[in-house]
């Protein structure tokens, strides 16, 4: 039976790999990252993955992996090599504040009646949810904030001027 293991990056977890009578069956462990790619992590007692992170907690069937991040998100199979194949999959989702980015210049200088549009991007999991606002006061359709990808200002005059901020909260 599968199971999903949400973490906070920065946490530690274990994912185990216990089938009964496992007696000397080899153990495989593989990830599928969250790209597609399969990594093989461990093969019985010979560990393939080049990171400190992880391990295998000593005489036992279990997978530790300290200070997640968002890279170690995926599917992990662990791969007994009998006839028919044991495998017990796992999922890892690790979740990470949002960061965001201007997708346009930071800056714009707009003749009066035209429009223009702001806009930024943000990454995190969750994902994360945009809101603008301005640092002056009201958005100039009077809202105090406005979600979305973008932002546009339509017909502007020196009353929409000033400090329109991005932030992405999840």
């Amino acid at each position: 039976m599968m199971q999903t293991f949400t973490v906070e990056a920065g946490q530690a977890l274990i994912i185990p790999c216990d089938v009964e009578n496992q007696g000397n069956l080899k153990l495989v462990i593989k990830k599928i990252g969250m790209d597609g790619m399969e990594h093989l992590l461990w093969v019985g007692r010979e560990k393939m993955a080049r990171t400190r992170r992880l391990n295998m907690e000593t005489g036992t069937s279990k997978l530790s992996i300290t200070h997640a991040r968002p890279t170690d998100a995926g599917t992990y199979i662990c791969h007994f090599d009998t006839t028919p194949p044991v495998e017990l999959k796992h999922r890892l989702d690790v979740q990470y504040s949002p960061t965001v980015k201007a997708t346009v210049a930071p800056e714009h200088r707009v003749a009066k009646g035209s429009s223009v549009t702001l806009a930024c991007e943000a990454k995190g999991n969750p994902p994360a949810v945009i809101r603008w606002s301005r640092q002056e006061g009201p958005l100039p359709s009077g809202e105090r904030q406005q979600e979305g990808l973008s932002l546009t200002l339509e017909g502007v005059d020196r009353h929409v001027e000033g400090t329109y901020l991005c932030t992405a909260d999840n």
